[in-house]
Order: C-alpha cells, then sequence, then structure tokens
C-alpha cells in the first residue's frame, strides 16, 4: 500500500507539468512520515526530472522526463519554474472486498507549475 501511495505521488508530480528554464532549481516534498523525499529538479537548460530518496538513502538518482507528441516538436527542456504548492490529504474509505476493509489515504502533494521558454 506504501508503494501505491509513492506511485501516486509520482505521478501527480508528473501530470502537473505544463512547461520548461534555465537555472537550477529544487523543490522537494517529504511523505507524512517523512521516510520518503522527492527532490522536483531543473537542470541547467530547463529539463524536469527528480530524484527520490527513502529514509536519505536515493532509489532513483536524477530522472529526467519529458513529452514527445506525433508531429510536433518535444517538450522536454526550456522550462522554468512558475510556482509550486503543497498540500496534504489524510482520509478514510471503505474497500469493498480484499484483507483490509478501511483504507487511510494520507499523503503530501507537491503542484509543480512550468512554463516552456521559447528563445
Amino acid at each position: 500500500m506504501k508503494s501505491v501511495k509513492f506511485l501516486a505521488v509520482i505521478l501527480f508530480i508528473v501530470m502537473v507539468i505544463s512547461s520548461c528554464s534555465k537555472k537550477e532549481s529544487v523543490t522537494s516534498i517529504t511523505s507524512p512520515n517523512g521516510n520518503i523525499e522527492v527532490d522536483f529538479i531543473l537542470s541547467n537548460n530547463g529539463e524536469p526530472g527528480y530524484v527520490v530518496r527513502h529514509k536519505g538513502d536515493i532509489i532513483v538518482d536524477s530522472s529526467y522526463f519529458g513529452f514527445d507528441f506525433k508531429d510536433q516538436s518535444s517538450l522536454k527542456n526550456n522550462f522554468k519554474l512558475i510556482s509550486s504548492e503543497t498540500s496534504e490529504t489524510k482520509e478514510e474509505w471503505e474497500m469493498p472486498w480484499g484483507e483490509q476493509r478501511m483504507v487511510t489515504n494520507h499523503h503530501n502533494t507537491l503542484k509543480i507549475n512550468l512554463e516552456e521558454s521559447v528563445e
């Protein structure tokens, strides 16, 4: 269940990417228990990426990503960080099947707003 929450946080970070910068920027978020930390990074050429740590040990090192579209140029660099915001969710819901009836959904969210720099 913890890995599902971790993957949900990573997926959310990827989904909020809307554009790309020239300076090194770092924004971080940790899991509610503090064991997992995700650093959102922008390389010197504005390529978005992330680093993941578990209890201080790097488990995913400097992984960069972008978007490739058919008949369009790639969105993978020249981004700049416009803003970021964090939030926390803690709720319970009932699972209709499985070993565990009540499920706690407790996670922190990092929303990153990027803008593509056109040169």
